[in-house]
């Protein structure tokens, strides 16, 4: 309400970022009806999923994670630049990426065994890879960007841990896990 009130427009626009065809569509929508991008977030999030792909074929969590943001990024950029100086691009990843490791022979994970947290690492770190790329692309046009850890709160983002691992797993971090991240002051739950 307080910047609604400031006078500032937010526009949220859906689109289904495991499909690259549902990101093309939104990048039109939105080229069509804005002049101008100031922030654009980058906020997608599929985690320790089973062995799943996307429309076109890519392992979910890399397609989903990263290539979807990628697309539209790169697809608004033209808006982005159009927003002047300060203009921002907000990509979340997860700290997840430090134990990420790009598979560059095999980024769809099908030569390799499937695991669920390595392709969610991979694709955290490929969304940390890009925004220092992005960075030293756009700098010419004073546009920042940042990755980011978001923390730990209580949204839908676990929902695959007891299908990719099972009653014990999920009933591990529920009982011993979440209570601690409680605790701790960094747990918080959804408005």
């Amino acid at each position: 309400n307080e910047i609604r009130e400031d006078g500032v427009d937010i526009e949220v626009e859906k689109m289904d970022l495991s499909s690259l065809q549902s990101v093309r569509d939104c990048a039109e929508r939105l080229s069509c009806r804005l002049e101008k991008i100031d922030i654009l977030l980058n906020n997608a999030g599929v985690m320790v999923c089973p062995e799943s792909r996307t429309t076109e074929g890519f392992e979910m969590q890399i397609g989903t994670n990263h290539f979807g943001p990628f697309l539209l990024t790169n697809l608004l950029l033209p808006l982005l630049i159009k927003g002047g100086k300060g203009s921002r691009v907000v990509t979340v990843s997860s700290i997840a990426h430090s134990r990420g490791v790009i598979q560059f022979d095999d980024i769809n994970w099908e030569k390799t065994t499937y695991a669920p947290v390595a392709a969610y690492s991979q694709s955290k770190l490929a969304n940390v890879l890009f925004s220092a790329e992005l960075a030293e692309r756009v700098k010419q046009y004073g546009i920042n960007t940042y990755s980011l850890h978001p923390g730990v709160i209580n949204t839908d983002l676990f929902r695959h841990l007891k299908e990719t691992y099972g009653d014990f797993i999920a009933g591990f971090g529920e009982k011993f896990v979440l209570p601690i991240l409680k605790r701790k002051g960094t747990f918080q739950t959804r408005a």
